[in-house]
């Protein structure tokens, strides 16, 4: 592998954290830590004195948010501060993500070999990593093991903050394919990354999934409403450039419908909330 220390000086890291498991977020922060120069908690939730001297003796820069200010304010302070401090990368991680040993540096290494007009470089939190380095050019990627390139933020003039939080990402990676740029998986790496709590189901259930799948996964049901609005919005916008991608996202959002139906607890309030967001995504008007 090559010596990520060539590139980890151009790279800033940033995970945003909100009512956190603070041991499982410390956990995870030390696996990928050594692979960037700095990196930078934004807390959308107050922080302990405990945890803000865990950080301090981490050396971490932290931005303490009075409120909840959502995921894409988050990740616009982080890359703000990583564009001032002289960085072209900004690697942006969730709370629960974490990486294999030694995959973050195999992630930091591959920016050598970033294809021009590269907005995002991220991890392949689906599939084992695979032997051969290669990019492969997707239409979306997630937040989380992702690495930003700031030039192209600046572009693109950021995350929308509008959305607060779901499909933040790949609102995000649409705008930027829109202009021009490319988002690419970079599929020898992959991300441990753990989306909400898990509802167990038989397997033969997934038989069509293309990547392992046990089960599925959840949040609380005020999610749905921002689910719903920011994907419906989305899709109206998107359909005609990226059909595709708008066809599976309707896909998804019916499948999340036929769970909120059938499968997962508080049952009303979730489909209350599902209605709120296709409500709201028809009055819905962030800025492009």
């Amino acid at each position: 592998m090559v010596d990520p220390i060539n590139y980890k000086h151009q790279v800033m890291a940033v995970v945003v954290v909100h009512q956190p498991d603070w041991q499982d977020v410390l956990a995870n922060i030390d696996t990928y830590l050594s692979a960037v120069d700095t990196l930078c908690v934004v807390a959308n939730s107050p922080l302990t004195d405990t945890q803000t001297a865990d950080l301090a003796d981490r050396q971490l820069h932290l931005i303490q948010n009075r409120d909840n200010l959502g995921v894409a304010s988050a990740l616009n302070q982080a890359a703000e501060r990583a564009e001032s401090m002289g960085y072209r990368w900004l690697l942006t991680m969730d709370q629960d993500s974490s990486f294999l040993p030694l995959q973050a540096q195999e992630l930091i290494a591959s920016i050598r070999l970033a294809p021009p007009r590269a907005a995002a470089i991220g991890a392949d939190s689906l599939h084992r990593p695979e032997p051969v380095p290669r990019f492969h050019s997707v239409p979306y990627l997630i937040q989380s093991g992702t690495l930003f390139h700031l030039p192209a933020w600046r572009a693109i003039q950021g995350f929308n903050e509008l959305l607060f939080i779901d499909a933040v990402d790949h609102e995000f990676c649409l705008r930027a394919r829109d202009a021009g740029w490319q988002v690419y998986v970079y599929p020898s790496v992959h991300l441990v990354h753990r989306l909400g709590r898990i509802k167990k189901m038989p397997q033969w259930l997934f038989i069509f999934h293309r990547h392992p799948k046990t089960g599925i996964t959840y949040h609380d049901p005020y999610r749905e409403r921002f689910v719903f609005r920011n994907n419906f919005w989305l899709t109206r916008r998107y359909a005609k450039r990226f059909p595709g991608w708008a066809t599976r996202r309707i896909g998804y959002l019916l499948l999340r419908l036929l769970y909120a139906l059938i499968l997962l607890p508080e049952k009303r309030s979730r489909l209350r909330n599902i209605a709120k967001g296709i409500g709201q995504s028809y009055s819905f008007h962030p800025r492009s």
